[in-house]
């Protein structure tokens, strides 16, 4: 049997005989199923074994994604990279669901904005629900420039100083899966007063955060001003004190909404996102 260097190798000097360049690239995932030199190969050749034919998402994934490294390198991740795509098609099909709960169909929505994006594993998603009325950033700029190449979506540059912040105009959604979960809390407050001043009139802001419930069972503490914070280095643009994990109680995430006036609670969920993670819901 071939190794995944000599499978590849001799894909790529096939010119353009694609057939049998697809089905080398396509022999690479059952020996390596991480390689997304093989995966990235099949989606742009539009092969039967492409995850677009099945998800009808971008299925070109960037290797400088962190998310996509942690699942190649997990013990439990048998297929890593359908377990990356899909796991943000279940965060869709979760954040669908919380928006019906409100009464506020996600795929009504005229304009969307989406914090913190990252490399559009979930971006690709939200493009295909809502077609060229999205908008999303990230402080990384690799990341951005990877975000151009997805259709539906127009994305710019963020900065992690609020007062750098420069955002476009008013959307009648602000999304943050992933950003408030990241900083510690004491630097959500500005960043949320700053996204509700971007929201429509009746607008929503919705973000995620680490379940205090989830971690109490597993002996997380919290101090008394409700909060644990666990330092990260996982990023080098990023301070060892500005990235990490955030665990918040309710009564403290409501003192950060406090820094937005007029912004109003809907819903404080312990598990709506991953089995694992809040919601907060303010409505302006």
């Amino acid at each position: 049997m071939h190794n995944k260097k000599t499978l590849l190798s001799r894909a790529g000097r096939l010119g353009l005989n694609q057939i049998e360049a697809t089905g080398l690239h396509a022999q690479v995932p059952a020996t390596e199923p991480a390689s997304l030199t093989a995966r990235n190969a099949l989606e742009r050749m539009c092969a039967a074994e492409r995850h677009r034919r099945w998800m009808h998402v971008n299925g070109i994934i960037d290797s400088r994604d962190d998310i996509v490294r942690s699942f190649a390198s997990h013990r439990l991740t048998k297929i890593p990279i359908r377990g990356y795509l899909s796991g943000a098609w279940r965060t869709m099909c979760e954040v669908i669901l919380l928006w019906e709960q409100l009464d506020r169909p996600l795929i009504r929505m005229q304009s969307v904005l989406e914090l913190a994006a990252g490399f559009r594993r979930f971006t690709c998603h939200l493009a295909c629900t809502v077609p060229d009325r999205a908008t999303c950033t990230d402080i990384q700029r690799d990341s951005v420039e990877f975000l151009r190449d997805q259709p539906g979506v127009e994305p710019f540059s963020s900065a992690l100083n609020t007062e750098k912040f420069i955002c476009p105009p008013q959307y009648e959604l602000n999304f943050v899966l992933s950003l408030f979960i990241l900083l510690p809390i004491e630097r959500c407050g500005a960043r949320l007063k700053h996204l509700y001043r971007r929201l429509k009139p009746a607008g929503l802001l919705i973000s995620a955060g680490h379940s205090e419930n989830a971690a109490k069972q597993e002996g997380v503490t919290f101090g008394h001003r409700g909060r644990h914070f666990i330092h990260s280095g996982e990023f080098p643009q990023l301070g060892a004190d500005d990235h990490g994990a955030t665990i918040a109680t309710e009564k403290s995430v409501a003192l950060q909404v406090d820094c937005a006036p007029g912004c109003k609670p809907l819903l404080h969920e312990q598990l709506a996102f991953r089995a694992r993670q809040k919601a907060v819901v303010e409505s302006a």
